[in-house]
Formats: C-alpha cells, sequence, structure tokens
C-alpha cells in the first residue's frame, strides 16, 4: 500500500490513529494519538478516507404534522382514568 508523509492511517489490528511522518521500505513510522513516534509495517496500516457525499434529493413527500402516538395515548390514559375512577359509574 502506498502512503504518503502527513496522511493519517488506523491500525488494523488496534484503535486509534496515527499520522505518517517518515517511509523507508515496507516501514511506515507514524505519530500516534499520544505524540509517540513507531515503526509499523505498512500491511498493519490503513488508509483513512473521508468521503464527499453531494446533494441528497428528497424523494419522500412531507408528512403532514400529525399528533405523536405518546400523546394520543396520553389523552386516551387520562380521559379513561378521569371518567372511570374519578366520576365512576353508579350502579
Amino acid at each position: 500500500m502506498m502512503f504518503e508523509i502527513g496522511q493519517i492511517v488506523k491500525f488494523k489490528d488496534a484503535g486509534g490513529t496515527a499520522k505518517v511522518c517518515r517511509i523507508d521500505g515496507d516501514i511506515v513510522y507514524v505519530f500516534d494519538d499520544f505524540g509517540f513516534e513507531n515503526a509499523h509495517d505498512a500491511r498493519e496500516l490503513l488508509p483513512v478516507v473521508e468521503w464527499q457525499v453531494g446533494a441528497v434529493e428528497r424523494k419522500d413527500k412531507r408528512r403532514e404534522n400529525r399528533p405523536q402516538l405518546r400523546s394520543r395515548l396520553t389523552d386516551y390514559l387520562l380521559t379513561y382514568i378521569l371518567t372511570n375512577y374519578l366520576n365512576p359509574p353508579k350502579g
């Protein structure tokens, strides 16, 4: 794999990222997140790639504002409690 000086890389079998500081054949020297320089085989590193996403077309129709299920359920429960417990049916 080809790396460039200054490129951000991830470790294949470990967490964290590092910045490439020099390259000597298949050995890549990186500064890790803690500022230490470490040597790694190029096969142990993965390049960090930033993907650019263009505009996303909105195809769904806009939904009308409806009461949320939670508020409808709350209204139902309050009505049920008020009707059956505070004004119990006579009989």
